[in-house]
């Protein structure tokens, strides 16, 4: 088993900014109200509010940025899509590529290292540390165990606004890691009353549910507003979808199933001998017949998707301090489960006629043969699984103040953190406990990879 245990701190830093035109990623806050999602029991609303707008990509209140199209997923979109995750709302957009650091692959720049199947925004495809996430305009503590970058599910969706998104390079203002373009989660504000839903989605072998609320309380000089979201979504294996096969031929394509199996196969001064279902012993060894290999669809045995289990939630709140004078605080906080059975490992192992469950095929005078194997498959239940837990937090709070003109003063403090923690439960064919195991010269020891 192999554990790899992450931690990431954002601390936080006191910034004091005079400006009249603040260098910031700030957005409207809720303007109107909102409509009701499927399956909502709603006693309240988002209220109408002015407020001075600061449009992402640019640092000048109320112009939108020069040459670039800023694209916009308001509230009523979010609701349309009945989306389960923050994440799969994105997926929705054109300029965001599904590949890399994603739930539901681990291909492509950076998903290799995914072992806690998180999610990032890939703009355009230039690879997901090109594009940065903002949330309320503020940097974002990112997640991982190889390579860091920002989930956009943590933020619940009930809680989701609306998203900026900058599909062009924005590194002049944002830095290097803005290569591609921005994208900022905007969270709701200004919400009055209870607001309690759920969504449930199924399909063969498959299902998701999400339970959320939304609660807030608005007063002449301020107000605050939380939601909640609790998500699970069950993992979806291979065995369940007969387009997922390396056997191919039924669809014109070639058959790319592999050797390495359970029952395998021995070869023997170069000729292979399928094992028999139900294993072969020296004294059945005239079952074994020459040039016969098993083979075996090992995807069939892993998961397309892993199981999800998610709680997160999120705040927004404000207080007028005196005229002037404003005090505001936004936060996060998410904790992600996943588990997914993945391929087990398979190779040839030479085994001696020292075992005491060596097999030589008739006729031959073999004192060792290789034996194509897998760990894994009905052999071992598939014990080969991914499992990973993510936490993650952040704090801001901040003080606006108007001085004259149209000049402000703001000095904000963030506090955040991340932990990852991922479990990989494997077998190593090359480890010493195995090549221990194959010289055993004790039945009650040794390691039989001819028998059942």
């Amino acid at each position: 088993m192999a554990a790899r245990h992450a931690k990431v701190l954002l601390a936080g830093a006191a910034l004091l900014a005079l400006h009249s035109a603040p260098v910031s990623a700030q957005s409207t806050n809720a303007t109107s109200g909102d409509a009701t999602t499927g399956g909502a029991a709603e006693t309240g609303t988002d209220a109408p509010v002015s407020e001075e707008i600061v449009v992402t990509g640019t640092q000048i209140r109320g112009v939108a940025p020069v040459g670039s199209t800023l694209i916009t997923v308001d509230r009523k979109q979010i609701e349309a899509v009945n989306a389960v995750t923050t994440n799969q709302i994105l997926q929705l957009q054109p300029q965001i590529f599904n590949f890399g650091v994603s739930e539901n692959s681990r291909s492509g720049t950076g998903g290799a290292g995914n072992i806690t199947y998180g999610n990032a925004i890939n703009l355009r495809g230039l690879s997901p540390y090109a594009t940065l996430t903002l949330i309320n305009g503020h940097r974002a503590v990112p997640a991982g165990t190889v390579g860091l970058t920002v989930d956009p599910s943590v933020i619940p969706t009930v809680m989701l606004e609306r998203v900026d998104i900058v599909a062009d390079g924005a590194s002049a203002t944002y830095g290097s890691d803005a290569v591609a373009g921005v994208v900022n989660l905007i969270t709701r504000r200004n919400f009055e009353g209870l607001q309690v839903g759920g969504r449930y989605g199924f399909a063969d072998d498959y299902d998701e549910y999400q339970i959320n609320a939304i609660a807030g309380h608005r007063w002449s000089t301020g107000q605050i507003t939380v939601g909640a979201e609790y998500t699970r979504r069950s993992a979806l294996s291979g065995m369940d979808r007969d387009f997922y096969s390396a056997d191919l031929r039924d669809r014109g394509g070639a058959d790319n199933r592999g050797t390495g199996c359970y029952p395998g196969t021995i070869i023997a001064n170069g000729t292979t001998y399928a094992i028999p279902e139900g294993g072969v012993t020296q004294a059945t060894a005239g079952q074994l017949v020459a040039g016969t290999t098993n083979r075996c669809d090992i995807l069939k045995f892993q998961d397309l998707i892993p199981q999800v289990r998610q709680f997160t939630a999120a705040m927004t709140f404000n207080q007028e301090i005196t005229s002037g004078i404003r005090l505001f605080a936004d936060g996060h906080y998410s904790n992600r489960k996943s588990q997914r059975q993945v391929p087990f490992a398979s190779g040839p192992l030479t085994v001696t006629n020292a075992n005491p469950y060596f097999v030589a095929p008739a006729g031959s005078n073999a004192t060792s043969v290789t034996v194509d194997y897998a760990f894994g498959g009905q052999a071992l239940g598939n014990t080969w699984t991914d499992r990973g837990t993510s936490e993650n937090y952040v704090i801001n709070l901040g003080l606006n103040a108007k001085l004259w003109a149209d000049w402000q003063a703001t000095v904000t403090g963030t506090y955040g953190r991340n932990e990852d923690l991922a479990y990989q439960v494997r077998i190593n064919a090359s480890s010493p406990q195995v090549a221990a195991a194959l010289a055993s010269t004790d039945p009650a020891t040794a390691l039989n990879l001819f028998g059942p």
